[in-house]
């Protein structure tokens, strides 16, 4: 091979790596293939391939053959490319997990398997993990010397729920400049263990089935990969971390516009849940349920930066689950489709009062207290949960983020502690960080003071747009979410029927109704404890359950 040929494309490579990583946690560099595609024009390749003397077609190798031709330049190795063609393995082919060469070759010298020794090694500078738009990375195995285009990676500020490792990698400059890239130059990685395969498997599969049903309101799956004994996925980035950073953080809204506009990040979470529950192909005869079982702060990303406008946004995170379902039948009313968790419990603090466990029905018969009350632990051992458990969790969520619009982040510790306190009065075991909102049965008298607090304050000052909507919410959680029954219980798209109406009052909650052609029972035939804490005269019949 021509000695010009080599100096120049070894001055290229010097100008035009990148930094990044493989899974034996070296570093390494890489050449991004748009820089290589540049600099292999159609002319160049020809030239080369003149000089070189193999006599292999020049368009074909101009067009599937670039990456091969790089190596075997770089390796000194060109008269042997005529090898790679006749065989058609392509660029496609790359990286070769093996030295070995597949098919027998007359080579009594052994030179072209030394060849061969020598690109392999070499194969993995040139052959990055691909992350631009058009590449499929889903549960890909990579061998531990591939490289991926990660020029940092830090641990993440926030972490993800489980076991997993949750990092913040970079990809350089370089590779930003040469590749259309799917997301943006920070992905954020979570790293599975071999000892957490199922996890990954439960995350991955989810993941897959909800971008069938894209939401700017849950995190961006960008693809996932095996490398060595870790099981990786690669998603959106958020810049300021969970939804308890950001109450611990930022000061709540007092303009009555910046009000409403926190209502509408927020109540975007309800919108993408309901697509959670509701995995439908309109196009193919199929739909599917699904339910997240881990709604809680720490799951719900925050994003600084919106394209769309200056309010934050936030986006359901950690599909840990293995909840996916076929749907029953559209023509089939009333269906309570349940979904069986597999693995660990969620969060105690959120689950309702349906999965607190055996002892409940105990607790509502028994006023003791003390240690001599019995080991009553409050935590999920129910493991059959349909779509009102996560609806019972993102209520728990929203009536935070009320204590927090209405009295800051100080408040929201408070009703913590209170929680705290008196379920310890109560002799009831529980995740001292996390306190329940209900002793298993109903919801506590520190949660039913919080519901009375709070209208007192609204009811207390003229009211204007963004306070008739935080009213509206306040009211659809007391009389329609954080109930003890299931079955009494709101669901994703009566929530946003109700968040959507025009008005501050019943005709809301009628409109969820009637929007499913049930009958609205309004009146004196509806017992008082039945009918709405504050006077509404309107209740759901069987709309709750399906």
């Amino acid at each position: 091979m021509d000695h010009d040929i080599r100096v120049e494309f070894l001055e290229f490579i010097a100008k035009s790596k990148a930094p990044g990583c493989n899974g034996l946690s070296e570093d390494c560099h890489y050449i991004p293939r748009k820089a290589l595609d540049d600099y292999w024009s159609k002319d160049m390749v020809t030239s080369v391939i003149s000089k070189a003397g193999p006599r292999v077609p020049d368009g074909f190798v101009a067009r599937d053959y670039r990456t091969i031709l790089s190596i075997l330049v770089y390796i000194n190795k060109l008269n042997h490319i005529s090898e790679f063609v006749r065989r058609q393995l392509d660029d496609s082919n790359l990286p070769f997990h093996s030295p070995e060469w597949p098919y027998e070759i007359n080579d009594p010298r052994n030179k072209f398997n030394d060849t061969i020794q020598q690109f392999y090694d070499n194969q993995w500078s040139f052959c990055p993990l691909d992350l631009s738009r058009d590449s499929v990375i889903h549960k890909r195995v990579l061998h531990p010397r591939h490289i991926l285009p990660f020029a940092e990676k830090r641990r993440a500020k926030s972490t993800f729920s489980g076991n997993s490792m949750g990092y913040e990698v970079v990809v350089d400059n370089v590779y930003q400049a040469a590749e259309e890239v799917k997301g943006p130059e920070i992905f954020a990685l979570k790293v599975f263990n071999s000892d957490q395969k199922q996890a990954f498997e439960d995350e991955t599969n989810a993941l897959a089935a909800l971008a069938k049903v894209p939401s700017d309101h849950m995190v961006r799956y960008y693809g996932s990969f095996i490398q060595g004994d870790t099981y990786n996925i690669l998603l959106e980035y958020a810049d300021g971390g969970t939804l308890s950073d950001f109450l611990k953080e930022t000061a709540p809204p007092v303009r009555q516009e910046d009000i409403a506009s926190c209502w509408e990040s927020i109540f975007g979470l309800v919108s993408a849940l309901e697509k959670v529950h509701n995995i439908s192909n309109r196009n193919a005869n199929w739909s599917l349920k699904g339910l997240h079982a881990d709604i809680r702060p720490d799951n719900i990303l925050w994003f600084k930066k919106n394209d769309v406008s200056k309010d934050p946004c936030f986006k359901i995170a950690d599909f840990g689950l293995r909840n996916v379902q076929p749907a029953p039948p559209r023509n089939i009313k009333g269906s309570n489709t349940t979904y069986t968790k597999i693995g660990t419990a969620s969060t105690n603090i959120y689950t309702p009062p349906e999965a607190a466990g055996d002892w409940r029905e105990q607790l509502g018969h028994s006023h003791q207290s003390g240690p001599n009350c019995g080991d009553r632990r409050l935590s999920p051992t129910n493991d059959q949960r349909n779509i009102g458990y996560d609806i019972w969790s993102l209520g728990c969520l929203f009536l935070e983020c009320l204590t927090w619009l209405e009295s800051g982040y100080q408040e929201v510790e408070r009703f913590r502690q209170s929680r705290r306190d008196e379920l310890t009065k109560k002799a009831i075991k529980y995740d001292d960080r996390w306190p329940a909102f209900h002793d298993g049965a109903k919801l506590l008298p520190t949660v039913e003071g919080i519901f009375d607090n709070l209208r007192s304050q609204l009811e207390g000052r003229e009211k204007g747009d963004g306070d008739k909507l935080t009213q509206k919410i306040l009211d659809m959680l007391r009389n329609e979410v954080l109930v003890p029954q299931d079955n009494g219980r709101f669901r994703a798209k009566d929530m946003l029927k109700v968040f959507r109406s025009e008005d501050t009052e019943t005709d809301g909650y009628a409109m969820a109704q009637n929007d499913w052609g049930l009958d609205v029972k309004t009146g004196p035939e509806w017992k008082k404890e039945e009918r709405m804490r504050w006077g509404y005269s309107v209740r759901t019949a069987s709309l709750r359950g399906y």
